[in-house]
């Protein structure tokens, strides 16, 4: 995975680098006021250089996890090097994630100062 790699050449130049699933970010997001492991674990990604969001757009959030998830990108994307894995254009990444915007927000916003490199590979199957 491309993700992984690029995070591992990170660490091999001495950044600091976090890798979270979506579903399980969306959980920890959910649970760190409330529980000490989650509440660790989301201490750890605000203060990593470097942060990879894998599947977005694979599991469906509701329209409150997708708002708590806007809120920790903006809150990161000016001091942080995010990296987002998804299988889905950006433009669907609204759809079973809310139904909100913040998919709209995100690219905006984290576009307007940073680079955006998509990559399209075809679909294999076996």
């Amino acid at each position: 995975m491309l993700a992984v790699g690029l995070g591992l050449k990170a660490i091999d130049a001495g950044y600091s680098v976090c890798y979270e699933r979506m579903v399980n970010l969306v959980d920890i997001l959910d649970n760190a006021p409330y529980q000490k492991i989650p509440k660790y674990r989301l201490a750890k990604l605000k203060k990593s250089q470097v942060i990879i969001i894998d599947e977005i757009g694979y599991t469906p959030i509701t329209r409150e996890e997708a708002n708590r998830f806007f809120s920790f990108i903006s809150e990161l994307y000016e001091r942080s090097s995010l990296i987002f894995t998804t299988n889905k254009r950006i433009d669907e990444w609204a759809q079973g994630n809310g139904g909100s915007c913040a998919h709209c927000c995100i690219t905006r916003s984290y576009t307007r100062k940073r680079s955006l490199l998509l990559v399209e590979r075809p679909i294999i199957q076996t």
